[in-house]
């Protein structure tokens, strides 16, 4: 075999940490030039010593390996099962529930600013924002869906909250088309009151 000096350029990437492993990432934009001649490549190739070592690939191990999660299949339940279940003991769990929409929250309230970092209420203060959590540093929000139901099984009835993508999907449009109809916070738009109608 020979030794044959190959120079690699490829412009677009950027350094990345993935599972504490740092390397390189890029995206379509990078362009792979593989031993190509415009003078400053040929001049970098006239530049590189003799009895260079060879390049070396960084392989994780078995230890590296973070298995995919493994998700139980949803479990029909009822309205009165669903409310007997301890939140914190099936937080990663999913549960589907037949019900019917059979009203709005009282307060009408239909979107809030959203911290971007810990996803809780957060306030205007001045020029920036402030998250509720007064241990969480972030002073960005965003406007995001909070939609207050009561919905029904026929036999008993409960509050159910959709934020953010779940809302989205149930109200059928993105939280900004409806902002910028200027619908008041308090006031909800007619799309949400369609929702009497819509089972879920």
């Amino acid at each position: 075999t020979h030794n044959i000096k190959l120079v690699l350029q490829i412009p677009g990437l950027w350094f990345s940490r993935i599972k504490c492993i740092k390397g390189l990432s890029g995206s379509s934009a990078c362009r792979w030039y593989i031993d190509e001649d415009p003078p400053e490549m040929n001049a970098f190739r006239a530049s590189l010593a003799e009895g260079l070592p060879a390049v070396t690939a960084h392989i994780p191990g078995e230890q590296a390996i973070v298995p995919a999660p493994v998700h139980e299949p949803p479990v029909e339940l009822t309205v009165q099962e669903l409310l007997a279940l301890d939140p914190f003991d099936n937080l990663k769990k999913q549960f589907i529930v037949k019900v019917t929409i059979t009203g709005l929250g009282s307060d009408n309230r239909w979107w809030f600013l959203s911290c971007r970092k810990c996803h809780k209420t957060a306030y205007t203060s001045g020029w920036q924002y402030r998250c509720s959590d007064y241990d969480c540093s972030s002073i960005i929000a965003d406007p995001s869906y909070y939609v207050c139901t009561f919905e029904s099984d026929g036999a008993n009835e409960a509050e159910f909250m959709f934020f953010d993508r779940a809302a989205k999907q149930v109200v059928g449009k993105p939280l900004m088309t409806l902002i910028h109809c200027k619908y008041p916070v308090h006031h909800l738009p007619l799309e949400h009151r369609l929702l009497l109608r819509a089972q879920t």
